[in-house]
C-alpha cells in the first residue's frame, strides 16, 4: 500500500501540467496506475516453504504532456522538490529513439520505495514508476 501511494503522491505533484494517459476525463492517480510484474522476487532455490510467498509491489502512472518543454520542466520542478525534501536525485539517462530524442529521467528512494519519473521502459511516454522491496508474505488461513 506504501508503494502505490508514493507513486500517487508524486503523479498527484505533476498534475495538472500532465495528463494521465490513456484514461477518461477525471480519472484519479488510483485508478490509472498499473500493477507491474517483477522476476527479481521469486524464490528460485526453494527456501520459501508452504504459507509462505513472495512479492515485489510495483505501480506504474503513464503521463502526457503538450510538449517536450513542460515535460522537461515538471522534471525540474519534482528534482527540486525532492532534493528539498532531503531526497537523493539520480539522473536517469534518455533512450534514443530512431526518430527522436528519448527523455531524460530522475529517480529517488524514499523509505525503500524508489520512484521515478522518466521514458516508460518499452515505449517513449513518460511514466511515473514506484517500486517496493522484495517481501515474504505469509498467508493467513
Amino acid at each position: 500500500m506504501r508503494t502505490k501511494q508514493a507513486g500517487m503522491d508524486t503523479v498527484a505533484r505533476l498534475l495538472p501540467t500532465a495528463q494521465l494517459a490513456g484514461t477518461g476525463p477525471g480519472a484519479t492517480p488510483r485508478e490509472a496506475a498499473h500493477e507491474e510484474s517483477s522476476t527479481s522476487c521469486v524464490d528460485d532455490f526453494g527456501f520459501d516453504k508452504g504459507d509462505v510467498t513472495r512479492g515485489e509491489p510495483g505501480y506504474s502512472w503513464t503521463l502526457h504532456y503538450a510538449t517536450r518543454a513542460d515535460y522537461l520542466t515538471a522534471l525540474e520542478r519534482l528534482r527540486a522538490d525532492w532534493k528539498a525534501e532531503g531526497l537523493t536525485v539520480t539522473d536517469e539517462a534518455p533512450w534514443d529513439l530512431p526518430d527522436k530524442p528519448g527523455l531524460p529521467g530522475i529517480s529517488t528512494r524514499d523509505h525503500g520505495i524508489k520512484l521515478s519519473l522518466q521514458q516508460a521502459w518499452f515505449g517513449d511516454e513518460p511514466t511515473v514508476y514506484a517500486s517496493g522491496q522484495c517481501m515474504r508474505y505469509h498467508q493467513q488461513r
